[in-house]
C-alpha cells in the first residue's frame, strides 16, 4: 500500500464534517492511493470565515483531523500533515515584531557634506515591508535598529549604485540617542549615514491570493516565521504541542507513521534577515559582517514581487569599489543555507521523529543548498517547477543520505485550468519526473466536497485555476484505480533496493538550478546525478574500489563542469578523492575563483595544479571528450546504446538483480538497441497490469545483456535483470540471439510472434539455427458499427449537485463528440460497443492486439464482458488474445473525460487569471517532431503552448488560468485489431 501515490488533500479550514471527511477517504482508497496530505488551501474561497470556528487548528479542524487518521489507520493508508495553515509556514500568535518571525533589513539614509553637522532622528527605511507590498494587507511592524555607519563617497556607477570606500567606515551606533544621532562629517567629500534596520516582512500565509482577508486562516493572524534561525522551528513546535496534539491526536500519529510537511520557500523579503544573523555569519564565515551591511542595502524603488518563478537579486543601494559584491554574497547565502538546515530542517525533524513521525521538506529556494539539506530530510520533495536536473540535485541528497525516498508534488501546473488535464497527461509529466529520480508521487490535488461559496462542481481550493481537482466530482475518477495501479507499480520498482548512478556532476551553489545541456552522456549511456558540494563533508561519501559513496549510488567518476569558482576546501577533498582512485574530470577551464571574501586564488591554483597531475584526474575540452576518456580506462556506462536518443535511465539495485527505468524523452519513437549491465536474466515488467514476462531476444556479453526495443513517443519501459529463483516465470531453456521480429513464450516454450506471413531465420543461445515458416494471418478488423451509451454530467437543482442525463446513440464511424451535435458541450463517461467477429476458430497459438488510435479522455476496455488489465493511457494498445473467442466477441470502451466542456458551456472559470487570452491552454496534436534527439513538448498528450519569459512552465503544465478551449472527447480511433500467430522455434 505505502507503494502507492498519495494526494494533496486540500481543505477549506475547519469547514469539514466528519462523515464527509470519512467518505472521501474511503474513496481515495477504493481509488487506489496510499495515502494523503492534510493542506488547508482555501485560495478559491471569495467569502470570509470566521477563524474562531473555521480556521486552521480549531476544534472542528481538530475533529477532522482524528476522523481521517481512524479512517486511514483502518485502510492501511500513510497520513501527513502540512506544519502550517498555509505556505510559507506561519504560527498563530507569532506578530511580525516576535523573534520567530520571518525578518528583513532595510536602510534609510542621509547625506552629509564634509565639515556639516548632522543632527534629528535617524534615516527610516520609507519602503513597505515585502510581505506588506505582496498582500495589500496592513500589518504593525517596528523596525528594530541594528546600526549606524557613516561611509565615505567615491562615486556612482552605471547602474546607480552609490560607491562607497570601505576604509572609511565610522561606526556611528554608540552616539545615537533616544532614537537620534548628533555627528559632524570630517573635512572634505560626502558622507553617507546609513540606519540598518531589522523589521518583520509581514507576510501572510497565502500567494495565490483570490480572498484578501486572509485573517480566517486562523486565529490569532498566523505570519510567517524565521526559517532561518531557532526561534521560528520553536515557535512551530511550541504550537503543535500546546494546541494541535491532543492525546488521541498523537496516539493516530505514531500508529501511522507519516510525515509533517512543509512546502516551497516562497518568501518575501526585501532582504532576508534573522535576528541570529551577525553571530552565526561571524562564526561559519570567519569574519564580521557589519562593515559589509551596505552590500545588502536594496534601492527604494525597487518593486518587491511575488516570490514566485526564477528570482533575481535586486540592485543594491550600495557598493564599494574595491570589494566584489558576489563574494560577498556567496558567504551570506551560504550562511542563510547553513542556517535553515541547522536551525530548521534539524530540530523540526528531531521533533517529528519524537511523535514517529517524518519530515517531508520541499528545501529548494535559491538560499539553500539544496542537495545537503535532501540528504537530511526524511523525505526531501520537489515540484513542478524542478526539472529532471533539478530533481537529480535531490536525488544525489537523498542518495547520500541513505534515505529511501525523493517526492514531486506532481503536476503542480498541469493544463492551466482544474479540469483540462486527463490522466495521460498527468502520466506523460511524472514519468519525467521519475527519470530524475522522483520515487513517490503527491499529486496536486484533491479538493474537500464543500465550502462556504462553493458552486458546481464542489469546492476548488485554487478556484480551478492552478493544479487539478482530481476526485469524484470528475468523471476521470472512474479510470483513477488504473491509473493509481500503473504509479504504484511504477514506485514500487523505483523504491527497490538503492539507486546506483555512474557519475557524480559536482553542483556549485545552492538551490536545484542545475542542466546539461550537452546530451554526449546521455547519448552514451551514462547516468548521472548532480551532487551539491555540501554533500563533500557526509560521513557516507569516501572512495572504495574506485567509486564514490559506494554503499549509496557507488559513483564511478565525478566530472566538475565549466566551473568557473570553487571553495578551497571543495578544492582539496577533490585532490583526496582523486588520491582514493576516484577518476576526476574537469569539463572547461580550470576554477579561477574562490567564493567568499577570504578565499586566496592563489591556493586553488596550486590545489588543482596538483589536481590535474595526479594519473586519475584530466583536464577536458568536453562532454564528448569525457566520454572518450571514460570509455578508453574502462569505466563503463550502466546503459550503452546503439544509436544516438534521449533515453533516460534510472537504475536500482536489491538482492535479487537489478532493476531500469528507461524513458524515451522525446516526441519521436525510437528503435535501438540497449545493453543493460547486470548478472541476472531480462525481463519487461509491465506496470499497467503488474505482469512480469521474460525477454527471449538478446545477447549476453560479459557483465551486459543487449535487447532490442522499441520505444513509442515518451513511452517508459522496465526492465529487470533477476536472478533464478527470484520470478516465477521462468526463462526458456534458450533464447533467441539472431532474429528480426517480437519474440515470446508460451507454455514454457520459445516462440515468434507473426503478424506477416513469411519465412524468419535466426540462432538460438545453445549454437542452433532455426528457420520458421509463418502461415497465412487474419486480416486486421476495423470495427464500423459502434453503440454508444453516454452518460452527461451536468449541474443539477442542488447547488453541488450533479444530474446525469443520458444518450443513446449509433454511430456509423468514429469521431470526436465535438462533430456529434447531441455530444457537442457534453462532460461525462461514454460506453462504446461493437461486435468484433473471429472466424474460422480460435486456438493457442492465435494472438491478437488491440490498438485504440486517438482517445479524447481516459478509457478501460473489457471483451465478452471481462475487463482487461489497465490500458497505457498515453498509448493504448493491449494485447486482447486471452480474452477473444471463436465467433462474436463483444467489446467495450469505456472513454471518462474531463469536465471542462461542461464548464466552458456553463461559463465556470477560473477566478485567477494570468494568461493572456489568445494563449491556449493546450490541444492534442500530432507530434511537431520527427527526431529522437528533440526533447518533448507533450502536446500529443495535450500539454499547453509553451511560452518563454519567467512564468514559462515544464512540458506538461500551464500558467494559471486562463481561457478554456473545446477539448476533443470521445474515442476518436482508428480502432484495430490486428492478428498475429504464435509459431514455435523448436519443440
Amino acid at each position: 500500500m505505502f507503494q502507492r501515490p498519495r494526494l494533496r488533500w486540500w481543505w477549506p479550514g475547519g469547514y469539514i464534517e466528519p462523515s464527509q471527511i470519512e467518505k472521501e477517504v474511503r474513496q481515495m482508497a477504493a481509488a487506489g492511493f496510499g495515502g494523503f496530505e492534510i493542506a488547508d488551501v482555501r485560495d478559491g474561497v471569495t467569502v470570509s470565515m470566521d477563524p474562531e470556528i473555521y480556521g486552521w487548528g480549531s476544534p472542528r479542524w481538530i475533529a477532522g483531523v482524528e476522523q481521517a487518521l481512524e479512517t486511514a489507520v483502518e485502510l492501511d493508508m500513510k497520513v501527513d500533515l502540512t506544519i502550517g495553515a498555509h505556505w510559507p509556514t506561519g504560527v498563530p500568535g507569532v506578530t511580525p515584531d516576535d523573534e520567530a518571525a520571518a525578518k528583513e533589513i532595510v536602510h534609510g539614509a542621509a547625506i552629509v557634506s564634509g565639515g556639516d553637522k548632522y543632527s534629528g532622528s535617524l534615516p527610516q527605511s520609507g519602503t513597505v515591508p515585502a510581505g506588506v507590498e505582496q498582500t495589500g494587507i496592513p500589518a504593525t511592524v517596528t523596525p528594530e535598529l541594528i546600526a549606524v555607519q557613516a561611509y565615505k563617497e567615491l562615486r556612482t556607477n552605471e547602474q546607480g549604485v552609490v560607491l562607497l570606500e570601505s576604509s572609511s567606515l565610522i561606526d556611528l551606533t554608540d552616539a545615537v540617542r533616544g532614537g537620534s544621532l548628533e555627528w559632524t562629517a570630517p573635512d572634505n567629500d560626502v558622507w553617507h549615514i546609513i540606519a540598518y534596520w531589522m523589521r518583520g516582512t509581514g507576510q501572510l500565509q497565502n500567494i495565490f491570493i483570490r480572498n484578501r482577508d486572509l485573517s480566517m486562516l486562523a486565529t490569532p493572524t498566523p505570519y510567517v516565521v524565521d526559517i532561518f534561525g531557532k526561534a521560528g522551528a520553536e515557535a512551530c513546535i511550541d504550537y503543535w504541542e500546546g494546541y494541535l496534539l491532543p492525546p488521541r491526536t498523537r496516539q493516530l500519529l505514531a500508529r501511522i507513521g507519516g510525515n509533517f510537511f512543509e512546502d516551497s520557500l516562497e518568501l518575501s523579503a526585501i532582504q532576508h534577515w534573522s535576528p541570529e544573523l551577525p553571530r552565526e555569519f561571524a562564526t561559519r564565515r570567519g569574519y564580521d559582517i557589519q562593515p559589509f551591511l551596505p552590500l545588502l542595502t536594496v534601492k527604494p524603488e525597487t518593486k518587491i514581487g511575488l516570490p514566485f518563478g526564477p528570482q533575481t537579486r535586486p540592485v543594491p543601494a550600495y557598493g564599494f569599489a574595491d570589494v566584489d559584491t558576489e563574494l560577498f554574497f556567496h558567504d551570506f547565502e551560504k550562511t542563510l543555507g547553513e542556517m535553515y538546515l541547522d536551525n530548521r530542517i534539524r530540530p523540526l525533524q528531531d521533533w517529528a521523529n519524537s511523535l514517529g513521525m517524518g519530515f517531508r521538506v520541499q528545501c529548494i529556494g535559491s538560499s539553500v543548498d539544496s542537495g545537503r539539506a535532501a540528504a537530511f530530510a526524511t523525505v526531501p520533495e520537489g515540484d513542478n517547477s524542478c526539472t529532471m536536473d533539478a530533481f537529480r540535485v535531490l536525488a544525489a541528497g537523498r542518495d547520500i543520505g541513505g534515505g529511501k525516498l525523493l517526492s514531486s508534488e506532481a503536476a503542480t501546473f498541469v493544463g492551466g485550468q482544474a479540469h483540462i488535464a486527463d490522466w495521460k497527461l498527468l502520466q506523460f509529466m511524472v514519468q519525467r519526473d521519475f527519470a530524475g529520480g522522483v520515487n513517490q508521487l503527491v499529486l496536486h490535488g484533491h479538493s474537500y466536497l464543500d465550502a462556504p461559496d462553493a458552486g458546481w462542481p464542489g469546492f476548488s481550493a485554487f478556484g480551478r485555476a492552478i493544479g487539478n481537482d482530481w476526485g469524484p466530482r470528475s468523471p476521470l475518477w472512474t479510470v483513477a484505480p488504473d491509473v493509481s495501479s500503473y504509479l504504484a507499480n511504477l514506485q514500487a520498482i523505483l523504491q527497490k533496493g538503492k539507486s546506483v548512478s555512474d557519475l557524480a556532476i559536482l553542483h556549485l551553489g545552492g538551490g536545484v538550478e542545475a542542466e546539461l545541456a550537452d546530451m554526449s552522456l546521455v547519448y552514451a549511456g551514462y547516468s548521472y546525478q548532480f551532487f551539491s558540494e555540501g554533500l563533500l563533508d557526509h560521513p557516507n561519501v569516501f572512495v572504495r574500489d574506485g567509486k564514490l559513496a559506494p554503499d549509496g549510488p557507488a559513483y564511478k567518476a565525478l566530472v566538475i563542469h565549466n566551473a568557473k569558482a570553487m571553495s578551497l576546501a571543495t578544492a582539496e577533498k577533490i585532490v583526496q578523492l582523486a588520491a582514493q582512485g576516484l577518476p576526476v574530470l574537469i569539463v572547461g577551464q580550470l576554477p579561477t575563483d574562490v567564493p567568499g571574501l577570504l578565499g586566496e586564488r592563489k591556493e586553488l591554483e596550486e590545489i588543482f595544479s596538483r589536481l590535474v597531475k595526479h594519473k586519475n584526474a584530466a583536464q577536458l575540452n568536453d562532454l564528448s571528450e569525457v566520454v572518450r576518456w571514460l570509455k578508453k580506462r574502462h569505466v563503463a556506462s550502466s546503459v550503452k546504446l546503439s544509436r544516438k536518443a534521449r533515453i533516460m535511465p534510472v537504475r536500482r539495485r536489491d538482492t535479487a538483480g537489478d532493476y531500469y527505468y528507461l524513458l524515451n524523452d522525446a516526441d519521436a519513437a525510437v528503435e535501438l538497441s540497449i545493453s543493460l549491465a547486470g548478472r541476472g536474466e531480462p525481463y519487461l515488467l509491465d506496470m499497467c497490469d503488474g505482469s512480469t514476462e521474460p525477454i527471449v531476444n538478446y545477447v549476453r556479453t560479459g557483465e551486459y545483456v543487449e535487447i532490442p526495443l522499441k520505444f513509442l513517443a515518451s513511452e517508459a519501459k522496465v526492465i529487470g535483470l533477476v536472478k533464478d529463483g527470484q520470478v516465477e516465470v521462468a526463462h526458456p531453456k534458450a533464447h533467441v540471439v539472431k532474429g528480426d521480429g517480437e519474440w515470446g513464450v508460451r507454455n514454457g516454450g520459445l516462440c515468434f510472434k507473426a503478424f506477416t506471413p513469411g519465412r524468419v531465420i535466426g540462432q538460438l543461445s545453445d549454437g542452433k539455427r532455426f528457420a520458421l515458416e509463418v502461415p497465412g494471418i487474419r486480416e486486421n478488423v476495423i470495427p464500423d458499427q459502434w453503440s454508444l451509451h453516454v452518460d452527461d454530467w451536468r449541474p443539477g437543482e442542488g447547488r453541488l449537485e450533479t444530474k446525469h442525463l443520458s444518450y443513446e446513440l449509433t454511430l456509423d464511424a468514429l469521431k470526436p463528440w465535438s462533430e456529434i451535435p447531441e455530444l457537442r458541450k457534453v462532460s461525462g463517461i461514454g460506453s462504446y460497443r461493437t461486435i468484433i467477429p473471429v472466424e474460422g476458430g480460435w486456438r493457442s497459438d492465435d494472438g491478437a492486439v488491440l490498438d485504440f488510435g486517438k482517445v479524447g479522455g481516459s478509457c478501460r476496455v473489457s471483451i465478452n464482458g471481462k475487463q482487461l488489465p489497465p490500458v497505457n493511457q498515453m498509448h493504448p494498445k493491449v494485447d486482447v488474445s486471452n480474452y477473444l473467442q471463436q465467433g462474436r466477441n463483444l467489446l467495450e470502451v469505456t472513454v471518462a473525460t474531463t469536465l471542462n466542456n461542461r464548464l466552458l458551456a456553463e461559463g465556470i472559470t477560473s477566478n485567477f487569471d494570468i494568461r493572456p487570452e489568445e494563449e491556449s491552454v493546450g490541444e492534442e496534436e500530432p507530434a511537431n517532431s520527427s527526431s529522437p534527439l528533440d526533447p518533448p513538448t507533450g502536446r500529443q498528450f495535450g500539454a499547453p503552448v509553451q511560452q518563454s519569459g519567467p512564468m514559462s512552465f515544464l512540458p506538461g503544465a500551464g500558467v494559471p488560468g486562463g481561457q478554456r478551449t473545446e477539448k476533443e472527447y470521445g474515442l476518436i480511433g482508428p480502432v484495430v485489431l490486428q492478428f498475429y500467430k504464435l509459431v514455435p522455434v523448436q519443440d
